[in-house]
């Protein structure tokens, strides 16, 4: 559960930016992400083959995923904001990683 908990504390320390109405026209027409992290429970399993399948149009969208992390160079805000933005984004992969590490039967996948 610390482990949980932890997760959830370090997503919670940033928002995913707010896209103007250009860019999210440019985006319409794009199906959603496939998650940067998958966790199965079992070779095969119904999470696995839900994701094979989504993966299989991959490739007829925008590289995925996607976090758009709008900065304007000249402006030192904005490029604060958006490396505070990254960081979150990597600390929240890592913090998920030591989760599914944790998980039952992941010996066989986790080195």
């Amino acid at each position: 559960m610390e482990v949980v908990l932890s997760l959830d504390c370090v997503s919670a320390q940033a928002n995913r930016p707010q896209l103007g109405e250009n860019i999210g026209q440019q985006l319409s027409d794009c199906n959603p992400p496939l998650p940067c992290l998958l966790a199965i429970f079992a070779e095969a399993d119904s999470v696995s083959a839900a994701f094979d399948e989504d993966a299989q149009g991959m490739l007829e969208v925008t590289p995925e995923p996607n976090l758009i992390i709008p900065l304007h160079p000249a402006d030192s805000e904005t490029v604060r904001d958006a490396f505070h933005v990254f960081g979150v984004a990597c600390e929240t992969i890592a913090a998920a990683s030591r989760l599914i590490d944790l998980m039952p039967g992941n010996d066989k996948w986790v080195k």
